[in-house]
Parts: C-alpha cells; sequence; structure tokens
C-alpha cells in the first residue's frame, strides 16, 4: 500500500457505532499487532532510551531552513532536541531543547553570518506572553512532543486508547486509534489494515509563530532594539485568539535497527500544508547516554 500514508490526509474517519468496550478491545488488538508489526512485544519493552540522529529541511511561511537535528529520549520524562541550523545570510545557529521530568531549558548560539535572533511566539487569547506562561507551554509542548515521538517510533504510551474509526483511501483503510494523554492534545495514530504498520500521527492545536530577525545583540533586529521592542508590542496587543490547526506526521521508509522497524523518513504539515522533512541518517536503541545529559 505505498501511497496510503498520502491519500490518509484527505481520508473520512467512519465513527464507529460499536459500544465503548467494544472499540476499546478492538483498540487494544490493533495495537498489539502493530507492536508484532515493529518487532515484537519483548523488543519494544526492552527500549528504555534512544538517540535519532538526521537532516531536516523546514519552513516558516516563505522563510526555508536546513540542518542537522538529533533526538535522545530516555524514558519516562527525558527529552532533549539538538539542532543545527544554516541560517539564511551564512552561519550556523545552535539549539537546544530540553525536557528533564517538570523542568525545561534551552540554549543556543551562532557561528559566522549576518547575525540572527529566533524567536518563537506562543500566546493564547489576550496575547499574554509573560515568561511564566511561556515557560509552562513550553513543558506542554515538550511533554506533547515526547509522548507523540515514543508512540510514533515504538508504540509506546500509558494514555487510555479507544477505537475511533476507519480512515478510507483510494488503495486501502487504516484503524484509527485516539489516545487521550492526561493534560496533552489527544493523538489519533492510523495503523495500515494490511501490514499492521503505523502511518501517521494528528492531533490539533495552535500553531506557534516563528520570527527570524536579523543582527546580533544591540544591532537591528537584535534583543533590546527598537526593531525588537516594536514586534513584542505588535504581538502582545494583537488579542485575536489564535487558530486551531491540524498537525500531521507522516511515517516512512521502514528499517530494522537491532530487530525493530523503524521509520527514516519523517514528514510533518499543518492543515495539510509540509512543514518538515526529517531524515534519519542513524539510529541508537539504548545508548549510554552521559550523566548530564538532561541537565543544564
Amino acid at each position: 500500500m505505498p501511497n496510503m500514508k498520502h491519500t490518509l490526509m484527505v481520508a473520512v474517519v467512519l465513527a464507529c457505532a460499536a459500544p465503548a468496550y467494544a472499540q476499546a478491545d478492538r483498540a487494544v488488538s490493533v495495537l498489539a499487532q502493530a507492536r508484532t508489526a515493529l518487532g515484537g512485544e519483548e523488543k519494544l519493552r526492552a527500549v528504555k532510551s534512544l538517540e535519532a540522529a538526521g537532516e531536516f529541511r523546514r519552513s516558516f511561511g516563505e522563510a526555508q531552513m536546513d540542518g542537522e537535528l538529533e533526538i535522545l529520549i530516555e524514558t519516562p520524562d527525558k527529552l532533549r532536541r539538538n539542532e543545527e541550523i544554516n541560517m539564511p545570510g551564512g552561519g550556523l545557529m545552535t539549539r537546544t531543547e530540553v525536557l528533564n521530568g517538570t523542568e525545561v531549558w534551552d540554549d543556543s548560539g551562532q557561528r559566522g553570518g549576518m547575525g540572527h535572533n529566533m524567536v518563537m511566539t506562543m500566546r493564547g487569547p489576550g496575547g499574554e506572553a509573560d515568561p511564566e506562561r511561556i515557560k509552562e507551554m513550553q513543558r506542554t509542548m515538550r511533554r506533547a512532543d515526547l509522548a507523540r515521538l515514543s508512540l510514533a517510533w515504538l508504540l509506546t504510551s500509558d494514555a487510555p486508547v479507544a477505537h475511533a474509526g476507519v480512515a478510507e483511501a483510494p488503495d486501502g483503510k487504516a484503524d484509527v486509534l485516539e489516545f487521550t494523554p492526561a493534560g496533552l492534545p489527544a493523538m489519533r495514530l492510523f495503523v495500515d489494515q494490511k501490514t499492521h504498520m503505523p502511518l501517521m500521527l494528528t492531533w490539533q492545536g495552535i500553531q506557534p509563530r516563528m520570527m527570524i530577525r536579523r543582527g546580533g545583540p544591540g544591532g537591528q533586529g537584535g534583543p533590546g532594539s527598537a526593531d525588537a521592542a516594536d514586534a513584542a508590542a505588535r504581538d502582545t496587543a494583537d488579542t485575536t485568539p489564535p487558530p486551531q490547526v491540524t498537525f500531521e506526521m507522516r511515517l516512512d521508509d521502514y528499517r530494522k535497527v537491532d530487530g525493530i522497524l523503524l521509520p527514516h523518513t519523517i514528514t510533518r504539515a499543518v492543515n495539510g500544508q509540509g512543514s518538515e522533512e526529517l531524515t534519519i541518517k542513524s539510529y541508537k536503541l539504548n545508548p549510554p547516554f552521559k550523566a548530564n545529559t538532561f541537565t543544564r
């Protein structure tokens, strides 16, 4: 079913008429078949940490960027993302984002080029953007990202699951499982009915806005500059409630790593429009992380 993961974007989910207990039983059955297809219950349960490294291409509206990325996971609540981003106009920006239990922290730097500041703007209705609110939003976003990656790579989740229906495409069908983790957006996992392989994850949320400002500290567009202050004032003054969008994470090019099938191409989209393509060059299962990997 080589094209199914692409046509599922416009598939219609048919709601099941079966009772809730029957939907739960079917969800457990579909999930067990998928875990067997990936490599088996024993192998998947044995994975306590994972490292993925590769290249990405990403778009933010008209802005395009690429670079290299590492994702490190340690169960049950640790995530680290390292990025080296090729910036417009030259230069290399490094970014690190970490979730360590309930703690979150970031780090960034730049080598060469004109100097840029990458700012992710997160706000709710009313334009609130105080530091504590931003920290809490970062914590929630990274917990959600960890939950999605754990589900996409290892079909691991402690969230309640139900069978939400069947997605139909011209070339086949997929069972749709809905996971509802506490305090996080619900996730829908699409599983090919023939191969039992995970095809795609979807969820609803607010799309963060990314701004790239030219100039280093004290320069045009840098922190403390008039341009930066004006941009912050405009964002705070914008009281329009951010719209909800549909996020998609499509999984492709499965290859065996230590007996487990893992996707080597991961494509993200927002409302059906591609936003990122990640090509995984290598996976490591149960790597020996350093003691300070998730601490600052």
